[in-house]
């Protein structure tokens, strides 16, 4: 489901508010399960058991070195290693 306007995202350990909506991780069995880092875009995949969703929240483009800090901040916070992708 795509949001036509650009909302603001606030992304912590304890969920996603996107808006007035909240995607929360760790309640009700939600578990944040992976996360991907690209130059244009973070792609973060929640859910319950076999049971997926996939967001994707786009941002402006930044350097590698900030990329690194971005994933290190996800790993420390959410205990989810991220993946660097790179699609040069």
């Amino acid at each position: 489901k795509e949001l036509q306007s650009s909302p603001e995202v606030f992304v912590s350990c304890f969920g996603v508010l996107i808006d007035t909506k909240v995607i929360k991780f760790n309640i009700d069995k939600v578990q944040l399960k992976a996360i991907e880092l690209r130059e244009n875009y973070i792609t973060m995949t929640y859910g319950k058991g076999q049971k997926n969703e996939t967001m994707r929240i786009f941002h402006e483009t930044t350097s590698a070195q900030e990329m690194i800090r971005i994933a290190e901040t996800f790993r420390y916070e959410t205990g989810v290693i991220p993946v660097l992708v790179d699609d040069k």
